[in-house]
């Protein structure tokens, strides 16, 4: 499967914004009792299984059905399941779990079933768990569904209260499910391998999950058959996420100035596309894949932070880093953002890089690494550990280089004092671009050496020379187009050219050797190097 940068995006956002403009941005509602009706007066807006007799609701023979209810205050036991489909119910007066309140029900279907007495049109049902209540799901077999029936419609507002499913919590299973968390917890099966929170389940399914405020602990499924947004814009999350796990599934989520800990796999099955977008936040994971089948699309996004902590780590530990698809600093149009990924380390106190390779790029793949919109990329830092030595930035031993945008860095130092090496990526639009550049950029990089991985120290003494090799983006590149490789003099505030070559798509490369350190600034004291295309001049012909 193939998808341009932004293709991941519409199928999922015009979901979500429906969502905001039923539910997410509405106060709590006063709603409806779910379980008693203190004063006897009221619509009762749902139905139920045989020991709560049936609850229908025709519009003209309310009345009627009202005095099915079997006693007040009577609740769901355990065996019974609570089924929300009336057309009476809006996100604005939702079905209502009551303030406090403690009900536990084998199983929920919302949106089960569609016509009369269900309502004959189209129209979406809402369920509103309040502070301090607690719905939950006490069958080990029976799952928790929201938006079942295709072409159903459900919405699920949590509130302060707590939503607990014992195994499966589906939203979105074979129609539209939307779960809004402002502060309450959600919970789906935790600890329990395979099982968990699934968003859009079967092919037609649709789910959604935004959490504002409040906590969520659930292995999340996004996109499982179906499409599938989770966002988290506040509170805490903990898990893992499948995104686009089946084939056919299409899985997106952002994280939004939250820190999470959260294991993620992008891109999972054949015929699947998922993103993990970040917004100014910090993913802490001891496994990232990105793009985990040759036919899947996996893309990580955004600004904000990639690593896993350990107190006894010089940097931080993954167990695994798979870097199959695109990652893709996007500032969003804010010179500085950074997407961070320098401390995904692994082994002797974190002194290696993780960054594995299992899906071979080739000279004409797009998968690689990118900065767009003013944004910045902070590859795997390296660590050097011999006076002799050869390292990949994007790549662990991928020889090969393949993926866009990998530099192969060759290094050469006095004595073995094992500094760390860096790499940043620049968008072509970034202010942190020096001016004067001549030609159309296709990559711009900077490189610095340093003692250790969190000082300011600079290692350039022990510097005797380096070289670079650049796999550069070549999508906009006809056979011939002619390149330069340039570096900024910072000294002098000039752009000067290093190396020449012209493009072949078999072998999209340019490099430079016996190379000196800059040493102008720590920042980038090895230097700033860029790959553009060529201006052609203008030939004028006087008759």
């Amino acid at each position: 499967m193939t998808m341009s940068e932004h293709g991941i995006k519409p199928f999922l956002a015009v979901i979500f914004a429906g969502a905001l403009a039923l539910f997410g941005a509405l106060p709590a509602a006063a709603g409806t009792n779910a379980f008693f009706d203190p004063d006897g007066t009221g619509n009762r807006l749902w139905s139920y299984t045989a020991a709560w007799y049936t609850c229908n609701d025709y519009k003209n023979d309310q009345t009627k059905y009202r005095s099915n209810i079997s006693v007040l205050g009577s609740m769901p036991t355990s065996s019974q399941t609570l089924m929300v489909d009336s057309d009476l119910l809006t996100p604005a007066a939702p079905l209502k779990v009551d303030d406090g309140l403690v009900a536990v029900v084998a199983q929920m279907n919302m949106a089960y079933y569609l016509g009369s007495p269900y309502g004959d049109e189209p129209h979406m049902v809402a369920l509103e768990v309040g502070a301090g209540a607690t719905l939950c799901t006490a069958s080990s077999t029976a799952n928790f569904n929201v938006g079942y029936c295709e072409n159903g419609q459900a919405l699920m507002l949590v509130d302060a209260g707590a939503l607990v499913s014992n195994i499966n919590f589906r939203v979105g299973v074979s129609g539209l499910g939307i779960v809004t968390n402002r502060g309450g917890r959600v919970e789906a099966a935790s600890g329990n391998s395979g099982k968990g929170l699934f968003l859009g389940y079967n092919a037609s399914g649709s789910g959604v999950y935004s959490q504002s405020s409040g906590d969520l602990a659930a292995r999340c499924h996004v996109g499982y058959s179906g499409e599938g947004r989770l966002e988290v814009s506040g509170g805490g999350m903990k898990g893992q996420t499948y995104l686009g796990e089946q084939s056919g599934g299409k899985g997106f989520a952002v994280f939004s100035g939250v820190v999470v800990s959260n294991e993620s796999w992008v891109g999972c099955a054949a015929n699947s596309c998922g993103c993990l977008h970040l917004r100014g936040s910090t993913n802490y994971a001891s496994t990232v894949k990105i793009r985990d089948n040759a036919d899947a699309y996996g893309q990580l996004r955004g600004w904000g932070s990639v690593f896993a902590y350990s107190s006894t780590a010089i940097c931080g530990e993954m167990n695994y880093f798979f870097m199959n698809g695109q990652a893709i600093a996007d500032g969003e149009g804010v010179d500085g953002r950074m997407l961070d990924l320098r401390l995904i380390r692994t082994g002797a106190g974190g002194k290696y890089s993780n960054v594995k390779v299992t899906i071979p790029n080739g000279m004409a793949g797009t998968n690689g690494w990118y900065a767009v919109n003013r944004g910045v990329l902070a590859y795997p830092m390296i660590y050097v550990q011999n006076a002799e030595w050869f390292g990949t930035f994007g790549a662990n031993t991928n020889e090969s280089c393949d993926a866009v945008n990998t530099v192969r860095i060759g290094y050469s130092q006095s004595s073995n004092k094992s500094p760390w090496l860096e790499a940043l990526l620049y968008a072509n639009d970034s202010s942190m671009v020096p001016e004067g550049l001549a030609g159309r950029p296709i990559g711009v990089w900077g490189f610095r050496s340093n003692v250790k991985y969190n000082d300011r120290q600079s290692q350039l003494a022990n510097l005797t020379g380096f070289s670079l090799r650049f796999r550069y983006d070549h999508r906009s590149l006809r056979a011939g187009t002619r390149l330069s490789l340039m570096r900024y003099d910072q000294s002098a505030g000039v752009w000067r050219r290093i190396a020449q070559a012209e493009h072949d798509p078999g072998s999209p490369f340019i490099s430079a050797s016996s190379l000196a350190a800059d040493g102008a600034g720590y920042d980038r004291n090895l230097g700033i190097f860029a790959v553009v295309r060529d201006r052609l001049g203008a030939m004028v012909i006087f008759r």
